[in-house]
């Protein structure tokens, strides 16, 4: 799943009716927030769908683009959208819940040391930081304690 500001390639990009234009879905769903009634509906009509036909063949995200064919308002898109931006994050999220257990559990076991390893440090660091807004100062407490639980 991409990220909803990855970008397609420069000559991909969406060209509006209104001489806007979108280079990822962040921008394409600006551009629908500020798009009139008009211009939307020389994109999305009964003859065509620029926007399923630009995120289907240029985004490749193939399940929003099947969820966005069915969409034919300007609402329905936003909220297509939105869920497909919520859902990413969710996901994202969970990636990083399951590198930060991974990493835990593999101090616990002794596989991995809890000093020295900056990736395992940044990695808890960052779970932490979004969990309970820890200040960069607290990363070595953090450590310090997971280091005592290994130690026991």
């Amino acid at each position: 799943m991409k990220s909803i500001t990855e970008s397609v390639k420069k000559e991909n990009k969406l060209w509006l009716k209104n001489n806007a234009s979108a280079k990822n879905l962040a921008e394409l769903y600006t551009a629908l927030q500020k798009m009139n009634a008009e211009t939307f509906n020389k994109h999305v009509n009964q003859n065509k769908h620029d926007i399923y036909e630009w995120v289907k063949y240029n985004y490749n995200a193939r399940g929003l683009a099947k969820e966005l064919l069915e969409c034919t308002t300007k609402e329905s898109i936003l909220l297509c959208l939105e869920n497909y931006a919520n859902k990413n994050e969710k996901m994202k999220q969970q990636n990083e819940q399951k590198i930060v257990q991974e990493a835990l559990k593999n101090i616990m076991s002794g596989a991995l040391p809890a000093t020295g390893n900056e990736e395992v440090k940044t990695n808890i660091f960052k779970y932490n930081q979004k969990k309970t807004l820890l200040e960069p100062k607290n990363r070595e407490e953090i450590i310090k304690e997971l280091s005592k639980c290994h130690a026991q």
